[in-house]
């Protein structure tokens, strides 16, 4: 799963960029990228030290990813929101013709799929709009970190993509002059890095401005970060320290028209079991919470639920102990591990599974006991590290082992 927290993986057919305007200064993908061009060919030539600005920049080499990473999307069955090129800009100038050509091919090969382009330079995006296929499960998307550059939106309403977004990443002044006609979605974020003296922070008017004028314009609103400094201007090390929420809420809102079209209902029938369970992918499933507005999502987990079918058959569950399947799984995985001790994946599901009535070869119950793993890590009750357990042959073999562990829990004096 990718960290950014609007998409769900990324995927990189081209790295390498170069900077266009102050929305760059402290690019992230920069670091990155010098950081891989030891482990990955591709990157090898994109980034140098510049010795007159005493920092690593990119050289202005856009290089393609080799086909193993290019194509996978259409080896990827898993519904999946793609964040395309987070390590470069698809419509850069080292980018040919063919190789966007290529990436939209495989875009509209792949319908399951929903990818989000995000650009600096929609200029070009409308100069080859006409050559390229705008599938409805294509969002094309332009940075704005000030309101020098709102005519970018301009551009961006040139192209006839289904869904049109803004990233205001980092937001480094305010957008009075950005127009929200035709913009299905506006990301809002402060700037984030290492030096206190480099990074900007963002005033908490001007993200208020733009969340009040999306409500009134009925364009989805997602408040991504502050970035190092919080609400109130003070710096953090760690940006997760200073937060995400604006006015004392998250604000998690997708795109209108986001949802893709489910697949055909498939049923499956899990092991016989003390109690009989039905798995069922049902049709597209609208959360009780925004049954009044179903094009508009109050949160990503609301969105994911319509994204994917996996999460539309999560929303209405067999129940299990009343619970669904995730919810149900939680406590007896953390019981069972207190019970085994340090335990693979694949021994925890054969004891917890069949104790439920699920199959532990089922993919539909392997998924379900995974999430919920994921659910106790995240918060605290599991971890995980790699250890050695005995083989076959008398041989030990290096597997990651899970292990239930009680949280810390502060109490705050009176």
């Amino acid at each position: 799963m990718s960290k950014i927290e609007w998409t769900e993986k990324t995927w990189n057919p081209t790295v390498g960029c170069r900077r266009v305007s102050s929305g760059c200064d402290n690019c992230y993908a920069i670091k990155e990228a010098n950081r891989k061009k030891t482990l990955f060919a591709h990157y090898a030539n994109v980034t140098e030290y510049d010795a007159d600005e005493a920092r690593v920049d990119w050289t202005g080499v856009f290089s393609v990813a080799p086909d193993s990473i290019f194509e996978k999307p259409i080896r990827t069955r898993q519904p999946t929101l793609w964040f395309v090129n987070s390590m470069s800009d698809l419509f850069g100038e080292g980018v040919t013709d063919e190789t966007i050509k290529r990436v939209f091919d495989i875009i509209e090969r792949t319908p399951h799929h929903t990818y989000q382009v995000l650009t600096k330079r929609p200029n070009r995006a409308v100069k080859l709009a006409a050559q390229l296929p705008w599938p409805p499960n294509l969002w094309m998307g332009v940075s704005i970190e000030n309101n020098k550059y709102v005519g970018r939106a301009d551009l961006l309403r040139k192209i006839p993509a289904k869904v049109r977004f803004i990233s205001a990443e980092p937001l480094l002044g305010p957008l009075p002059d950005l127009d929200f006609i035709d913009i299905d979605w506006i990301i809002v974020g402060g700037e984030s890095g290492n030096s206190q003296q480099l990074v900007r922070p963002m005033e908490a008017a001007w993200a208020c401005d733009l969340r009040d004028r999306a409500v009134a314009a009925r364009t989805a609103f997602f408040f991504k970060q502050w970035g190092n400094f919080d609400e109130v201007g003070d710096w953090h090390r760690a940006k997760h320290d200073a937060g995400r929420t604006l006015d004392g809420r998250t604000w998690d809102e997708m795109p209108r028209g986001a949802e893709r079209p489910a697949p055909a209902p498939v049923a499956t029938t899990l092991a016989p079991a003390p109690t009989s369970v039905v798995i069922t992918t049902p049709a597209p499933v609208v959360a009780a919470a925004v049954a009044t507005d179903p094009h508009r999502w109050s949160s990503i987990g609301e969105f994911m639920i319509a994204l994917a079918h996996e999460h539309q058959a999560e929303a209405s569950p067999p129940k299990v102990d009343e619970k669904s399947p995730r919810l149900a799984l939680r406590e007896p995985i953390w019981s069972t591990l207190r019970r085994l001790g340090p335990s693979p994946a694949d021994q925890l599901r054969a004891v917890v599974l069949p104790a439920h009535g699920l199959d532990p070869a089922n993919a539909r119950a392997v998924n379900f006991h995974a999430w919920a793993l994921v659910d106790l890590q995240v918060n605290g009750f599991v971890q995980s590290y790699h250890g050695k357990i005995a083989g076959k042959r008398g041989r030990t073999r290096t597997v990651k082992l899970y292990e239930a562990v009680k949280p810390r829990v502060r109490v705050r004096a009176a």
